[in-house]
């Protein structure tokens, strides 16, 4: 929060806060409320770290609001480059989870779980949890493409597929939350949205050089401390909240450090460092 080029980077929010690209309101925004506002219209443009659940809700939200309008060009995604011709790509295909196995569990149990685990990661494994049983849900036709039975697929009066229980995808969730499994979904309909044309052009600027990608030595990303642990969502939330009174004014460059000068993010550090052997 406090190093020389984040300070750089938060002089050049509060330009665009002086110059009015940022909405003189969003210092006092409820959670929600920007996406509330440009559903609406009032905002014309919104910020948003993108998985396919988020940005389904907003064309549904937009749709429902505004149900004349084109909601491809509504939700059209903007493809920004920086200063250095890099793309900053926040997005995410699939956010991460924990399975936790209690202590007591027997090791024959332990493993049983783990294969079953393996095998749902596996290519098997995931024709399994999105498509069913082949044979019985889906077949693969003469292209050798997959294909769904009718009777095991039904559609809705729109001809979207109807979501239905699938004990083994919700098996899969011990392993992943199934982001990274929305291309292949048939309930999840990308090709309606230009979220897949967007996805395929940031992968693709990623092998080219041009996607600007933060990578976090895994030592200190994944580093547990006690004040960490105990302090971490209450320090980011404070954190947060230093960086939008400094960008919108409310608050001095010496006030914003002082506000990480205090007792939790000193013993925070000292752990960290500690643990670095620094």
């Amino acid at each position: 929060f406090s190093t020389d080029k984040m300070i750089q980077g938060l002089d050049v929010v509060k330009s665009f806060v002086e110059n009015g690209y940022y909405s003189p309101d969003q210092f006092t925004f409820e959670v929600g409320k920007a996406t509330e506002r440009y559903v609406k219209g009032v905002n014309a443009v919104l910020y948003c770290d993108w998985t396919y659940e988020q940005y389904n809700y907003l064309r549904n939200q937009i749709q429902l609001v505004q149900p004349s309008i084109d909601v491809d060009n509504a939700t059209a995604i903007m493809q920004v480059k920086g200063p250095d011709g890099k793309f900053a790509l926040t997005g995410q295909e699939s956010w991460f989870s924990a399975t936790m196995f209690n202590s007591r569990i027997s090791d024959n149990k332990l493993y049983r779980i783990l294969d079953i685990i393996d095998f749902l990661l596996s290519e098997e494994g995931v024709r399994f949890a999105i498509y069913g049983k082949e044979g019985v849900d889906y077949y693969y036709d003469s292209d050798g493409n997959i294909a769904l039975y009718e009777a095991a697929w039904p559609k809705d009066s729109n001809g979207h597929y109807i979501k239905k229980t699938n004990g083994g995808r919700y098996l899969r969730y011990m392993a992943s939350l199934d982001g990274e499994l929305s291309f292949i979904d048939p309930c999840s309909y990308f090709d309606t949205t230009g979220l897949i044309d967007w996805q395929k052009y940031m992968h693709s600027a990623k092998y080219s050089g041009q996607l600007k990608i933060i990578n976090e030595p895994s030592d200190i990303a994944w580093m547990s401390t006690p004040t960490k642990n105990d302090r971490a969502q209450t320090m980011l939330y404070d954190g947060m909240t230093s960086v939008l009174k400094y960008a919108y004014n409310t608050i001095t460059l010496e006030g914003y450090y002082n506000s990480f000068n205090t007792a939790n993010w000193n013993k925070c550090l000292q752990e960290i460092n500690e643990r670095l052997g620094k």
